[in-house]
């Protein structure tokens, strides 16, 4: 019967199609995951960067705290966690001094 032919072509391209979509998203899921890594990274040493420079000079200031915080907020978005997150407990308790406008 040429119309089950025709179906059965049809259905043999759409699988086709879907197999390709398939690995395309599956490239980009990698993709992704490996920029997550590269921006967790890039924050991580940023957040260390800046924390510690601020735990040295023991204070800080309130907009380096707030942009330290939206910072640190991310990073655990991403998955980061440990020696960030307990340079970033005692970075809490700093005191906050003036900004030298």
């Amino acid at each position: 019967n040429k119309n089950a032919e025709m179906i059965a072509s049809k259905l043999s391209e759409i699988n086709k199609e879907i197999t390709e979509l398939k690995k395309d998203v599956s490239d980009v899921k990698e993709i992704g995951g490996k920029n997550r890594d590269g921006i967790r990274q890039t924050q991580r040493y940023r957040l260390y960067k800046e924390m510690t420079r601020d735990i040295k000079a023991e204070q800080t200031t309130l907009s380096r705290s707030n942009e330290i915080s939206k910072l640190y907020h991310s990073y655990e978005v991403l998955g980061g966690n440990g020696e960030i997150h307990d340079l970033y407990e005692i970075y809490k308790k700093l005191p906050v001094r003036p900004e030298n406008n």
